[in-house]
């Protein structure tokens, strides 16, 4: 998460044009460069988050990316405030159900003592 904070925080947005893809199992990565003070950079990420998504995407075509302002290099394809978001709200999705089903392991363990106790089955002894 602190990786997008520091693009929504010092971000500069520039023009990219696609150089590629990858295709991957899970996400396709689109490849692009991008220049500042005419010096030419090379990124991959994701696509959507304001720019087309993949399938909508050719080589040639331009995108939007921003940069660190501290650090050029590191650029990102997209808007980082839209990524951010993104990447909360399944944060706050995981721990909701995470927290449930903890609640819920919780509640089947003291059923399952309150059982054992009532019926009084005990341990056996293992040598």
């Amino acid at each position: 998460m602190l990786h997008y904070q520091n693009f929504v925080n010092n971000r500069v947005e520039t023009e990219a044009k696609i150089t590629g893809f990858s295709y991957g199992e899970f996400a396709d990565s689109v490849h692009y460069t991008y220049k500042v003070n005419r010096i030419e950079y090379t990124g991959d990420g994701l696509a959507g988050y304001g720019n087309p998504e993949t399938k909508n995407l050719k080589i040639g075509d331009k995108v939007i990316v921003f940069y660190d302002s501290g650090n050029i290099k590191n650029s990102l394809l997209g808007n980082p405030k839209l990524l951010l978001d993104y990447q909360n709200r399944y944060t706050w999705v995981s721990a909701i159900l995470g927290s449930a089903l903890m609640i819920i392991s919780i509640l089947i363990a003291r059923s399952s003592l309150n059982w054992i106790q009532q019926n009084g089955v005990q341990q056996s002894e293992t040598i």
